[in-house]
């Protein structure tokens, strides 16, 4: 997230003319913020996600806030009383710094949410170190949502963030939380009722670049809805991962030329045209702020190509110029995770150079020399 790549990124999505994107929606934002235990107490660090809001908040752009992510994988379970109340005081003063920061008119701004596409992240019961069965996914929930109505209750939470099921009676997690909302009480407060839920966050899709099955789908959630849930149909829904199709990172020709725009338009209309004189629907958003890769730059789900064909790392033990050789054999695309040829007797203290190759092979200058000493 704090790449000079995904800086740059940013930086061109929120130079869109006329405000044209104002939100973006991302996973896993808590694990930038470091914890360690001190005296029985966690203490937590936000150096790194201060830096990554600052620059959003200067691209003139706000945060999709997914309550994602375990700091330095402090939490290991969901269902451990102690650990939900600890993550509700984590929540809340992880909202209480931000309005502080930058002022409650910015953060009332944010759509906070609960954790992306708990039916297939937390299918297995565990993820990100922590064991999330189904009630412990709703203690989750209570818990995030009871930190902002402490700070603010007009501050916005919603979820489940995932596909609506076939099947009602068979819809783990998403139809959990419906429930929940419905007729639960709070697993902190004890108080029926006390559970934000201020949008239905969906993720409908079409299918092999066809958008009409994305309508369709949305269309059965909503009559499942009023027909079964009729409490739910006040609370506007919103499909935040809407793409034509699914799987960013697949190869299709259609994405690489003006078809792709105008599949993204003609969505966009016909739901405004649907929806324009209703409240059931506040936002329609696409999942496509990735960063594209090598060979694929501009046939992937993405709203810029990134013409970057792989890095060269290069080493030397001296530092003298004629010295350094590359020890990456294979193409990468992130220079913070490779593969080298080093052996057991291989040295790796020393200094370290980066270049970059484009798709047209053309290379950068190399970056500043990093010394590293392994003690």
């Amino acid at each position: 997230m704090l790449s000079d790549d995904m800086n740059q990124n940013l930086a061109l999505i929120g130079s869109v003319p006329h405000n044209g994107i104002k939100q973006i929606r991302i996973h896993y934002l808590l694990k930038l913020i470091s914890a360690k235990l001190v005296s029985n107490e966690i203490q937590y660090n936000y150096t790194l996600l201060d830096k990554f809001l600052t620059r959003l908040r200067d691209y003139h752009l706000k945060p999709g806030f997914e309550i994602m992510g375990n700091p330095s994988n402090i939490y290991n379970d969901f269902e451990n009383r102690t650990q939900v109340i600890q993550w509700k005081e984590l929540v809340k003063e992880l909202v209480t710094r931000y309005i502080e920061m930058f002022g409650s008119d910015y953060v009332k701004q944010w759509n906070f949410e609960s954790w992306n596409e708990p039916s297939i992240e937390f299918k297995n019961h565990f993820k990100d170190n922590i064991k999330v069965t189904q009630k412990g996914f709703l203690n989750y929930y209570d818990a995030s949502s009871l930190a902002l109505q402490e700070v603010d209750n007009t501050l916005i939470f919603g979820g489940p963030g995932d596909h609506w099921p076939q099947d009602i009676k068979n819809g783990p997690f998403v139809i959990d939380l419906v429930k929940h909302f419905m007729n639960g009480s709070n697993y902190l407060s004890g108080k029926k009722g006390d559970i934000k839920l201020d949008f239905i966050s969906l993720h409908e899709k079409g299918k092999k670049g066809q958008s009409s099955y994305t309508d369709a789908s949305e269309d059965k959630a909503l009559t499942d809805i009023e027909k079964e849930f009729q409490i739910l149909k006040q609370i506007p829904f919103v499909d935040n991962e809407g793409d034509p199709e699914a799987g960013w990172n697949q190869n299709r020709t259609w994405r690489a030329d003006n078809r792709y725009a105008a599949t993204v338009v003609q969505v966009v209309a016909r739901h405004i045209y649907q929806y324009n004189h209703t409240n059931k629907m506040s936002l329609f958003g696409f999942d496509h702020g990735f960063l594209s890769f090598y060979p694929f730059q501009f046939t992937q789900r993405t709203l810029l190509a990134r013409c970057l064909k792989t890095y060269e790392i290069e080493y030397s033990r001296s530092g003298s110029n004629d010295s350094y050789k590359r020890i990456n054999k294979n193409d990468i695309i992130y220079p913070s995770y490779q593969f080298t040829d080093l052996t057991e007797t291989s040295s790796v203290s020393g200094f370290y150079r980066i270049s970059a190759i484009d798709f047209w092979d053309r290379k950068s200058d190399f970056s500043d020399i990093f010394k590293w000493n392994m003690n």
